[in-house]
């Protein structure tokens, strides 16, 4: 459903959409037409528009339809924008109607530059539940003065449907991958004292180099004891982890860096198992 026409009813607006749509599951819909053959920069327009409208509510759309009403008819009322839009999502009554999270994008033109479908097909891989159309379209003259408007889906097609959702799955899982590597990092030592495999007042060693470029370490600074609860002492020194510690060395070279796993550098022999490797091996 078109909801409005050149629409930007927000704050300070220079520009508009040049449609604004709804489906029938109350998920808001951006949409560019271009004259151009390439599509110009109808996707970073339409990104821009997006975010303006992902705040919006379905007050702020009858609204927009009262006042696309208002263009056609000075004495359309706003209930009679409220019910078209109500029958045509079929909900009885407008406090029911909760719009979509994520505005999509419709753009429509000529032709589209290689840019732009890189850029939706992107997007579309790393944002779940955003889609990015892209239609071409035509006009052929018939002959005796008839035409022709030729209207079709170029991206993304149900084979590249089905791309995205193995992507997303894939870059879900990767994820759910790293945060479960990255929480087992942070648990390293409470497991290995758990499971008896290190104590407090054992001698820690350097297992790996932290950086190429970092200067020789003498061999008492290749070694380090364990305080208990995570801490460690080294040179005298005392840190809350073994990350502390391992930043705290690796920092002695330019850029510095904020994060580093500790237990992956440090073991409990001078050329054994990595304590991160140690925990790995424990049925958790």
């Amino acid at each position: 459903m078109v909801i409005a026409a050149e629409y930007g009813a927000w704050s300070n607006a220079k520009q508009s959409i040049d449609l604004l749509a709804m489906d029938e599951e109350a998920q808001l819909y951006v949409v560019e037409i271009k004259r151009t053959g390439d599509g110009g920069h109808a996707e970073l327009q339409a990104l821009r528009y997006a975010a303006m409208l992902s705040n919006h509510t379905i007050e702020h759309v009858v609204d927009a339809r009262h006042h696309q009403l208002l263009k056609k008819r000075t004495d359309a009322r706003r209930d009679e924008a409220q019910a078209e839009i109500l029958e045509f999502l079929g909900e009885p009554d407008i406090s029911t109607v909760k719009l979509g999270t994520t505005p999509q994008v419709i753009l429509v033109a000529r032709d589209f530059s290689p840019e732009i479908t890189t850029t939706a097909m992107w997007l579309m891989e790393r944002m779940d539940g955003f889609k990015m159309y892209c239609f071409t379209v035509q006009l052929y003259a018939l002959g005796n003065g008839n035409h022709a408007l030729y209207i079709d889906l170029l991206i993304p097609l149900p084979q590249q449907e089905d791309y995205l959702v193995q992507v997303r799955d894939r870059n879900a899982a990767m994820a759910r991958q790293t945060a479960v590597a990255s929480a087992r990092r942070q648990r390293t030592c409470p497991l290995l004292e758990a499971a008896g495999k290190l104590r407090t007042g054992d001698a820690l060693y350097l297992v790996k180099p932290i950086h190429k470029n970092l200067p020789p370490l003498a061999e008492s600074e290749r070694q380090a004891i364990y305080l208990g609860e995570g801490k460690v002492r080294w040179n005298g020194r005392e840190f809350s982890s073994l990350t502390d510690l391992t930043l705290h060395l690796r920092n002695q070279i330019q850029p510095p860096i904020s994060a580093i796993p500790g237990t992956e550098f440090w073991g409990l022999q001078k050329d054994g198992p990595s304590l991160a490797q140690l925990a790995n091996t424990l049925t958790v």
